[in-house]
Parts: structure tokens; C-alpha cells; sequence
């Protein structure tokens, strides 16, 4: 099936079949400033859903891919900007393994790009004894503004005692971002869950996205809460909490960076931030998520110890109809406490987001609370 990306399309819904019984729904949303390439796009994994990549993304593209050396087979199901879905399938040999070449172009006329990380769901790489090692790509490279890269990404078995599965399904992203926008290597695991919490708000996922959220954060008598203005995936939310948001944010809670799984842990706050009631949702709300990576574990008596926690703020201007996000992503930390709270004799498993305050951002001091960042953005 050809997809052709046009400008001022706002949303685009492609569902795409390679064989039968097998296909994956893709979710689109379309910059109209981005020049997006037509792609033939024929994709063979296992069902689930993608948000669209950001701007960024799109401006590098894939331009070739092409097995380059090994002696197992491949199947280049498509690609589009840097999403890559292959088949590949090695021999019964220890030692068999698939070589692909990848060549990107960087369409920018001002901006030099660089890679970040290789980034995918555990629904997008579909045996995990079949691992793969990047060869002429590092975290930084650069790809100059009009210019080519190529690089290689090697796939082999991790044990190679265990060969009874030779297949290998997976779609990839090749993350390339402004260079000098390179986010810390700690934003990258959580930034995927931030996209997709921008598309749960505006019913992107799905056409009562937010409302689903909303409705379950309402429930909070039956769902081990104080009340309805907070909802998490943290260690001891409720089953039907962590449920909804694991259905939500499509796998984006546990986000595989360069091979290595990282679960991220996220607590959504709805409170007025501005102090107005016309902006937010229907009561003058602003919806925060607070994203991390850490553990959430601390010692019994440890009752001041934090976790590195980012926050990021969206607001509305049509009663919570479509959301837009101020500012930035804001890096700051939190206080580790119980999910019922209290930070004394627990061991910890969630964050007091009422504790958050900035620390090691460039654009602003530390020290500050939400409220402030907010504040010091009008």
C-alpha cells in the first residue's frame, strides 16, 4: 500500500495488512510544515499502535536499506522517516547473523542532526534472543544539513545455546534530533511516554482517549487514591489503574533503549497551575505528567530522599478540547515516598509530585515548583 503524505493533512489513520491474520494499525498525526516522503509502507508484525513521530523525525528519512552481509535472510517490510520493519530469519547455526546497510538523509537546509537512540516496544521486536549491534552509528553523529549517512546494525543470537525461534519481527526507530537539542541521556527513555500522553489528551490513541483517562481518574474511592486529581502506574496504584494506563500509552511505559528495557513510571496530576479558570479543562485545570526512570526505592528511615523526575505541563483554551503544552520538559526531583503516602518507615515505590521542584535545567533555575515554571512562561 503507498502512503502519500500531504501537507495541511491533519490526521491520517492507516491500517496496513502484509499477510493474513497478521497486521499492525498505525496511528498518524501530520505537521503541515513538514515535508513528509511517500513510502511504500508494507508491514508484517504482530498488532499495535504508534503515534507519529515528531517533527524532528521527519525531517531525517530513511532513503535505503539493503542486506549487506551474513548468511540468514531478510524481508524489508517498508520504512517511513526513520521507522524500520523487517523480517528476519537466521540459520540453526551459532554463528549465523544479518548485516543491513541503512543509508538516511538529512532534509534540513539550517539544521546538522544527530542519532539519539534506537527506541521500540516490547509489541514491535518480537524475540529477544535475536539481538542486534550498531556499527558506524554512535549516540551524537552527526548527519550535516543536505548530507547522507549510512551505517550498520548487525543481528545475531544473544544465546546461542537457545536457537529454537529463528524469526525475528521488528519495527525500529532511528532517533535523530537536532544537534544541538540532544536531550540528556536520562529524557530519553521518558520522551516517548510524553508524546503519547499529548496524543491521549487529544484523543489521537483513540476517539475518547482523554475521556477514558478522566473517567478513570474520577474513580479514585475504588482505586486506592485520596482523590480524583492524580492517577500513576507507580507500586501500589491500583490493578485497574496501571491497566488503563498500560492500554493508553501503548507501550510506551516500558520503552527499549539501545536493547536495553526501561520501565518509566508515570503519576498524571490535574490542578489549576495559573489561576485561571479559563484556561485548563471545564474547571480551570492544567494536566501535568511527571515521568522517571528511577527505581523509587529508598531505606526505611530515609525520609528525604529524591528521584529525578520530569514534568511537563499542557494546557487548554477550549474547556479540554484539544491540549497544547507550555513550555518544555522540565527536569527536576521529587521526594520517594509510599503510593499512600508518608516517607517515613516505607520503602518507598512512588513520588510526592506536590514535593517536585527544578533542578539542571539551562532555561531555568532551580528550585522552582510547578507553579513557578508555569508562571515565569506567560
Amino acid at each position: 500500500m503507498k502512503l502519500k503524505f500531504r501537507l495541511f493533512v491533519l490526521i491520517l489513520l492507516v491500517a496496513v495488512m502484509s499477510v493474513p491474520g497478521v497486521y499492525a494499525t498505525w496511528k498518524y498525526t501530520v505537521d503541515s510544515t513538514v515535508n513528509y516522503q511517500d513510502t511504500n509502507f508494507n508491514v508484517g508484525i504482530t498488532e499495535y499502535k504508534w503515534v507519529a513521530p515528531s517533527t524532528a523525525s521527519t525531517v531525517v528519512y530513511i532513503t535505503n536499506v539493503e542486506k549487506k552481509s551474513g548468511d540468514g535472510s531478510v524481508i524489508i517490510n517498508g520504512y517511513q522517516s526513520t521507522y524500520l520493519s523487517t523480517t528476519k530469519t537466521l540459520l540453526n547455526n551459532a554463528y549465523s547473523s544479518i548485516t543491513l546497510s541503512i543509508t538516511v538523509y538529512n532534509s534540513s537546509t539550517t539544521d546538522d542532526y544527530a542519532f539519539n537512540a534506537v527506541k521500540y516496544t516490547s509489541e514491535q521486536y518480537d524475540n529477544n534472543n535475536i539481538g542486534y549491534t550498531l556499527i558506524g552509528l554512535a549516540r551524537e553523529d552527526r548527519v550535516p544539513k543536505g548530507e547522507y549517512l549510512t551505517f550498520d546494525v548487525k543481528f545475531a543470537f544473544s544465546n546461542t545455546s537457545n536457537r529454537s525461534n529463528l524469526v525475528l519481527n521488528s519495527v525500529m526507530f532511528y532517533e535523530f534530533i537536532i544537534a544541538e537539542e540532544l536531550p540528556e541521556e536520562g529524557e530519553i527513555a521518558v520522551s516517548g511516554a510524553l508524546t503519547q500522553f499529548k496524543a491521549i489528551l487529544n484523543n489521537v490513541v483513540a476517539k475518547d482517549s482523554y475521556n477514558q483517562l478522566i473517567d478513570q481518574m474520577d474513580k479514585y474511592d475504588e482505586n486506592n487514591r485520596h482523590n480524583s486529581s492524580y492517577i500513576g502506574n507507580v507500586s501500589g496504584a491500583s490493578t485497574n489503574d496501571v491497566e488503563l494506563l498500560g492500554n493508553l500509552f501503548g507501550g510506551n511505559l516500558k520503552m527499549n533503549i539501545n536493547g536495553e528495557e526501561v520501565p518509566v513510571k508515570a503519576m498524571i496530576k490535574r490542578e489549576n497551575l495559573d489561576d485561571n479558570t479559563n484556561t485548563g479543562d471545564a474547571n480551570g485545570n492544567e494536566m501535568t505528567i511527571y515521568l522517571t526512570t528511577d527505581t523509587l526505592q529508598k531505606g526505611f528511615l530515609e525520609s528525604n530522599k529524591t528521584a529525578v523526575v520530569y514534568a511537563t505541563v499542557f494546557t487548554s483554551s477550549d474547556d479540554g478540547q484539544t491540549w497544547t503544552q507550555i513550555g518544555g520538559m522540565y527536569q527536576g526531583t521529587a521526594t520517594i515516598n509510599a503510593y499512600s503516602g508518608g516517607t517515613m518507615f516505607n520503602t518507598g515505590g512512588s513520588f510526592n509530585t506536590d514535593t517536585w521542584k527544578t533542578k539542571g535545567n539551562a532555561d531555568i533555575a532551580d528550585g522552582r515548583t510547578i507553579e513557578q515554571v508555569v508562571a515565569s512562561l506567560k
